[in-house]
């Protein structure tokens, strides 16, 4: 455990900083390596299988590189390779299922998806939901373009500027509360934040750990740390609490 630890650690760490499929390669051989020993599964594991032969968890549109959607059914990034090694070595069947963050997570609550990945612990969420152990982390900072950095200095300074940010998101509302924000414009998934943004409808935007992938992307100009809100935060995986099977494997 405290090897896969390390391990999804680094892999994070240099995921944007190497080739992604040189780092795939890397994870694959020794996530199979240390799965190999945990998949053996309970007589309950196996049945919960037969009876949901595939596993849907429900992830935010434009949260990439988490999840990178090429086709409607082709799903890639580090949740999808975290996934497929987990398939591989239980036999089971883990899907991303990629849409607006609000949407996926009414219909977690709705119970037409088995779950949810890549999102924060919060006690309101723990009524419903089973949490993995962390699995990932990401870093988020208000990000500003090069003429507005001069006029920022404090984070009082940052209530005089409008933010985008995405409906439904728990990170970006915990931002709103913390700094007491009111210029706020709500947009449906995480890409729209940067548009809206850089279409000059809003001052400020959130910076996460895979900002310089969706700016390389998009072709997007660089963005600047105003430097006064930067936090770290771990990510989980859930399930319903139906599903407690799901969560052990």
């Amino acid at each position: 455990k405290i090897l896969l630890k390390k391990l999804i650690f680094c892999y994070n760490i240099t995921y944007y900083k190497t080739q992604r499929y040189t780092m795939k390669y890397i994870l694959t051989l020794i996530l199979t390596f240390t799965l190999s020993f945990s998949a053996q599964l309970t007589q309950k594991e196996k049945q919960f299988l037969k009876d949901n032969p595939t596993i849907n968890l429900g992830i935010g549109a434009g949260w990439e590189p988490i999840a990178i959607q090429k086709k409607k059914d082709l799903i890639t990034g580090f949740d999808a390779d975290i996934l497929e090694l987990v398939n591989k070595a239980t036999n089971a069947n883990f899907k991303l299922v990629v849409g607006n963050w609000n949407k996926i997570q009414e219909r977690v609550k709705n119970k037409e998806l088995h779950g949810l990945s890549a999102l924060i612990k919060t006690p309101k969420r723990e009524e419903f939901l089973l949490f993995t152990e962390p699995y990932n982390f990401t870093e988020y900072f208000i990000a500003t373009t090069k003429d507005n950095l001069s006029n920022i200095k404090t984070k009082e300074d940052l209530k005089k500027f409008s933010i985008s940010l995405e409906k439904g998101n728990k990170l970006h509302q915990l931002l709103v509360n913390d700094l007491d924000l009111t210029k706020v414009i709500y947009v449906d998934t995480a890409k729209n934040t940067f548009d809206v943004f850089f279409d000059g409808k809003t001052d400020l935007t959130i910076g996460m750990s895979g900002i310089k992938y969706e700016l390389a992307k998009n072709n997007y100009p660089l963005l600047y740390d105003t430097n006064t809100y930067n936090k770290k935060t771990d990510l989980f995986m859930a399930v319903l609490k139906e599903y407690p099977e799901a969560r052990s494997i």
